[in-house]
């Protein structure tokens, strides 16, 4: 019901942007030099999974840095003895091994076709 009422809202808000624009304005701007630009960018969305993170590193328009942590890292990645993932310490004290991957397996789907 809440999508419903948001896709109203954003339509009504959408009708109000376009009825607001002037289109003797210009309609381009001429874009920066990009050789000139050097900046660090983070972009956090939470995705069914979990958090999807996306991290940049621009220096003088080329790109020195781009990392990428996806929801399934947060539930599976590495981890140490002292410090167990989510997902392995959903497993712990399972008796059986197909009890512990139909644990680990349903913790994130994607880990289905990267276990095996």
């Amino acid at each position: 019901m809440a999508r419903v009422v948001e896709l109203g809202r954003l339509l009504a808000h959408t009708k109000e942007l376009v009825s607001s624009l002037t289109l003797d304005e210009p309609s381009y701007n001429q874009p920066v030099d990009i050789n000139k630009i050097s900046s660090t960018g983070v972009g956090i969305v939470e995705a069914p999974r979990g958090p999807l993170i996306h991290r940049v590193n621009i220096d003088m328009g080329v790109i020195t840095h781009y990392e990428i942590i996806t929801p399934t890292q947060w539930n599976i990645g590495s981890s140490i003895k002292s410090n167990p993932t989510p997902a392995q310490k959903a497993m712990i004290g399972e008796l059986s091994t197909d009890e512990a991957r139909f644990i680990f397996r349903s913790f994130d789907v994607c880990s289905v076709c990267t276990t095996h």
